[in-house]
């Protein structure tokens, strides 16, 4: 089974096939080697795909429903109850990951979600109080964008990690066979099969 990741934008980037099964596995690695609050691989819905959504996310709705009507109910609003959310936390980041509007279907878009755990001084004194083992903290890295800082991490450092890549598919550019080329060169030593994209270059 492969999995499709398509980056392609205005400046031609690419789509990189995986193998699904192996992807998995080195993702699987990855969460036992460092403290996150969640990973998971998988397929996006899309809107106008009612079915899938229903069979795939309903469970995940029904909690945050409930969440929900917790804290509109006034009686709890009026003993000043306390709702506990944090069974929420997992339902509402496969919901709101997997999501996307019907108009990018084409896609056929698989996302990685990995959200690392910040080890702030709560954190450390509530893991110490439930006498928790903890794993590596994944560190934060920055790249400037629009002059502003924006946080990243970098996945599958470990040294005995190999990506799983099937083929890559050079997306719509002017100068796409000349890529075509480079990467050849670049990648003669793997397996990986390169292509480009049948779809039309328009330049912008």
């Amino acid at each position: 089974m492969l999995s499709q990741w398509r980056g392609y934008g205005i400046g031609g980037g690419a789509a990189l096939i995986f193998d699904t099964e192996k992807l998995e596995e080195i993702l699987a690695k990855e969460s036992i080697s460092y403290q996150y609050s969640a990973v998971l691989l998988a397929d996006l819905i899309y809107s106008d795909d009612e079915l899938k959504f229903k069979n795939e996310l309903s469970g995940e709705i029904k909690i945050l429903s409930d969440i929900a009507r917790q804290f509109f109910n006034h009686e709890n609003y009026e003993k000043e109850k306390e709702i506990d959310s944090s069974r929420g936390y997992i339902p509402f980041v496969k919901c709101i990951s997997r999501y996307k509007h019907f108009g990018f279907s084409e896609e056929k878009e698989v996302r990685v979600v990995a959200l690392p755990t910040v080890f702030d001084e709560e954190y450390i004194k509530l893991a110490k109080a439930d006498d928790a083992i903890l794993k590596p903290e994944k560190m934060r890295k920055y790249r400037l964008k629009n002059e502003q800082r924006v946080p990243y991490i970098d996945l599958f450092e470990l040294d005995d990690i190999k990506l799983p890549i099937k083929k890559i598919i050079i997306g719509p550019h002017k100068d796409k066979e000349a890529r075509e080329i480079e990467l050849r060169e670049i990648l003669s030593k793997t397996n990986i099969e390169i292509a480009c994209s049948e779809i039309p270059y328009a330049d912008r």
